[in-house]
């Protein structure tokens, strides 16, 4: 009597969830909801044939409200179980046309990396003010001051998880005086 898709859609959650194990308990439930379409159905439906209440739409009604029980805890699973968004990699070009970095200004989020990749007129280095960012403890680990000779050279800085939110400031310590400086804004 219950509608076979909803109970096809129970075991697919059912043994999707299965795979992480931990999460016994939404397999319970979920497993419980099921025996009990089952169980309720059968006996609802001995009732109302004693009675004579259209059996059709009773039926219907159930299979409906069972497949949007089921859609929802597909949905609601889905959300639960996704993987949260991955951490973003930018590239700042050194000596980009002349003595600038490319681009000037690099919006970043906690948890982000950001690769400074040497290009001409060497050497460079990134050095970030600390009198002109929002945590000048960050802006001293930030600082790459080890000069990049070769075309191509490049460096990683790792935007910590707990970085206060704001615009810091960076520059290559040779080429400052020419106006090489950079912002690098955490949101």
């Amino acid at each position: 009597m219950v509608n076979y898709l909803s109970m096809t859609i129970c075991r697919f959650t059912i043994k999707n969830i299965q795979k992480l194990d931990f999460y016994q308990d939404i397999i319970r439930v979920l497993d419980f909801f099921r025996r009990s379409l089952l169980y309720n159905d059968q006996r609802i439906h001995n009732h109302l044939k004693k009675t004579g209440v259209n059996m059709r739409f009773i039926s219907s009604l159930s299979k409906s409200v069972a497949l949007l029980a089921s859609i929802a805890m597909l949905v609601i699973s889905s959300l639960v179980f996704s993987n949260p968004a991955e951490a973003a990699n930018y590239t700042v070009t050194m000596g980009a046309g002349g003595l600038q970095f490319g681009p000037k200004k690099v919006a970043v989020k906690p948890g982000d990396t950001v690769t400074f990749k040497n290009a001409m007129l060497p050497p460079h280095n990134v050095m970030f003010n600390p009198a002109k960012s929002p945590d000048p403890n960050l802006s001293k680990s930030l600082s790459h001051k080890q000069l990049a000779f070769r075309a191509g050279e490049s460096f990683d800085i790792n935007i910590p998880a707990d970085a206060k939110a704001g615009d810091y400031e960076f520059f290559c310590i040779p080429h400052r005086g020419a106006g090489m400086v950079g912002h690098l804004v955490v949101e």
